[in-house]
């Protein structure tokens, strides 16, 4: 579970999940609202190799949210976390870098 997100205009968040296992893990985010899961759009399968990480700009893919929480379902484990980041004229500037909540 990463907590703490928010999407706007003006603010982002990345969520990068990363597999230190020797096999393939297929993965899948869903944002969390009144106790709801929703899956993420074009996040719903996955797959990562050994070894392999990936990172998901959630402002492509979600609208503006006031709060965000993501959960990264997996089938095996993973190391997730997340960065909030400030949309500048020049880029991202990184803001914060949210804790990652394993749920097992």
């Amino acid at each position: 579970m990463v907590t703490g997100g928010e999407l706007s205009p003006d603010l982002g968040e990345f969520v990068t999940v990363a597999n230190p296992t020797g096999s393939t893990v297929v993965i899948s985010l869903s944002t969390l609202a009144a106790g709801l899961a929703d899956t993420v759009p074009q996040c719903g399968a996955l797959v990562l190799a050994p070894g392999e990480a990936l990172s998901v700009d959630l402002g492509k893919v979600l609208p503006s949210v006031s709060s965000l929480t993501v959960l990264v379902h997996a089938s095996a484990g993973v190391i997730a976390a997340a960065g909030f980041y400030s949309r500048g004229s020049r880029g991202s500037r990184g803001l914060s870098e949210p804790v990652a909540i394993p749920l097992d």
